[in-house]
């Protein structure tokens, strides 16, 4: 790569602190919504749930952010027995090829922290750009 200097810095130093900020933004966001409820869960389900996604996706640990959602209404497969979904969003990490290796880690940790089967959990990968995200 030409190296052209501007302002004392160059252009390179610069991409390279751009490319740093994006990639800190990358990183996943995710959602687990369930229809157990707070007091069926496990004491720090979060950390473990964080930990199989970085582990998952290669990702590190500290970037990883999990909300969940507790006590929602679920209707899956016609039926209203408990279920679960988790939303992984992230930039530059799913795609048609990607996805199926994801899965049997993140539906594996889903049955164990919910007591669910696996018919009862659903995942959803979403992709971004990482223009949307601050």
């Amino acid at each position: 790569m030409q190296r052209v200097t501007l302002w004392g810095r160059t252009l390179q130093n610069i991409s390279s602190r751009i490319n740093h900020h994006q990639q800190q933004l990358t990183m996943p966001m995710c959602q687990l919504f369930t229809s157990r409820r707070e007091c069926d869960l496990k004491d720090g389900i979060e950390l473990r749930f964080a930990q199989v996604i970085a582990k998952t996706l290669g990702k590190p640990l500290e970037r990883v952010t999990i909300v969940i959602h507790t006590n929602h209404h679920f209707l899956r497969a016609g039926t209203l027995e408990p279920a679960a979904l988790l939303s992984v969003t992230s930039a530059g990490v799913f795609d048609e090829k990607r996805n199926p290796t994801y899965t049997p880690d993140l539906k594996n940790a889903m049955q164990t922290e919910l007591d669910l089967p696996a018919e009862r959990c659903q995942i959803m990968y979403n992709d971004f750009n990482i223009k949307f995200v601050a």
